[in-house]
């Protein structure tokens, strides 16, 4: 079971990590504003960790008309697409800028290419029904009942994050936060690259996932 946590409850553990509990000198707009804005990089990490993680399964209708699709609203990243041949799915390739618009009329040589928020496919296809997974891009915790999947305690990167952009904004040291991040950053780093250790990936992709190290600290992107 996953072990959600909510909005009120990162607050209050990132004002205890910053020692500002009962300051007001960092009001609850901005410590929801600085959890957010962990949270994102938070969730781009488990992104990168496990593509499957937050995936979301969605068709397309094509009308044998148009080449080019709407994605879901909410997409971020594509993970797959499918299409029907033969009555059976099968996995689409990509294609690349010079093969636009080639193979027209060959059902089974379809292609497709993201183009920002839409599915671009290399010729015109067939009504049928295209198939894609897609992660959906984060959306900002709002009221302090709104949850947010902390994996098995991997939250606490979250919490140390928001509490250093308070010490910023306080001009007080961020030394021992930073040097706990550090350390933490490193294990969850390690421990979400075996998240499924009963089937590990085949084939493993070197040039992705998650930096080699910590985040520069310094950062207040992330």
């Amino acid at each position: 079971m996953a072990k959600t946590v909510t909005l009120e409850g990162l607050r209050g553990r990132a004002k205890t990590r910053a020692d500002m509990v009962k300051s007001k000198f960092v009001s609850d707009a901005e410590w929801n504003d600085f959890i957010n804005r962990s949270l994102e990089r938070f969730y781009d990490m488990l992104v990168a960790a496990d593509q499957d993680y937050y995936t979301v399964d969605e068709t397309i209708s094509t009308n044998g008309s148009a080449s080019e699709f709407d994605l879901a609203a909410d997409f971020y990243k594509l993970v797959s697409v499918d299409y029907m041949v033969g009555g059976q799915r099968r996995p689409m390739k990509k294609y690349t800028r010079a093969e636009r618009g080639a193979r027209q009329g060959n059902p089974n040589a379809l292609m497709y290419r993201l183009k920002r928020n839409k599915l671009s496919f290399n010729s015109t296809p067939s009504a049928q029904t295209i198939y894609y997974g897609y992660v959906p891009a984060f959306e900002d915790l709002v009221d302090d009942a709104d949850e947010f999947d902390g994996v098995n305690g991997w939250d606490e990167l979250v919490v140390l994050d928001a509490a250093r952009k308070a010490l910023v904004k306080a001009e007080k040291s961020t030394a021992e936060i930073e040097k706990e991040f550090a350390v933490y950053y490193k294990e969850i780093e390690a421990k979400s690259k075996t998240r499924d250790i009963g089937a590990p990936e085949r084939v493993q992709d070197v040039s992705g996932g998650l930096r080699s190290s910590a985040y520069d600290l310094q950062d207040e992107d992330w």
